[in-house]
């Protein structure tokens, strides 16, 4: 598949597994230098030398919570030190909780939105100011990390 993204630099949360990781790989694959974000450093380095061994990419491993704002702007502001843009944005932060709904308590729902939702929110607000300035196009997903069979009732 030919994207014409070569040359572009991708920011992509949630990327040391699962579908972000995935992203990550096709888009260094289509040519892009890629900036992977998750909250664990140990796995996101592995990842990101693994992808950079399988494109021949700049990949840029910064850990980073999502859910925590400036942990956002860290991350943005480290990725335009290195590269001095941002051009392709793709947010697959967190995982909601597995269970029934009346078992899940309304914490563990609040943290699951405050990672996937407004983590969502926070990068996207980080990056877009940035993106207009070149004038780009941005290229944002939001994208669900979790898709599974459903419980079973009692």
């Amino acid at each position: 598949m030919n994207l014409n993204l070569e040359g572009q630099v991708a920011f992509i949360t949630g990327a040391s597994k699962g579908i972000g990781r995935a992203v990550a790989e096709q888009l260094a694959a289509e040519g892009c230098d890629v900036v992977i974000t998750a909250r664990t450093a140990d796995e996101l380095e592995r990842t990101a030398k693994k992808i950079s061994e399988a494109s021949g990419r700049t990949v840029l491993p910064l850990a980073g919570d999502m859910s925590v704002a400036e942990n956002v702007r860290r991350c943005v502001d480290e990725t335009l030190e290195r590269f001095g843009r941002i051009d392709v944005l793709v947010t697959c932060a967190g995982s909601s909780p597995g269970g029934l709904l009346e078992d899940l308590t309304e914490e563990q729902w609040m943290s699951s939105l405050n990672l996937k939702f407004m983590g969502y929110v926070r990068t996207v607000r980080a990056v877009i100011p940035h993106m207009r300035e070149r004038a780009a196009d941005p290229s944002c997903s939001w994208s669900a990390t979790t898709v599974s069979s459903p419980a079973t009732g009692r």
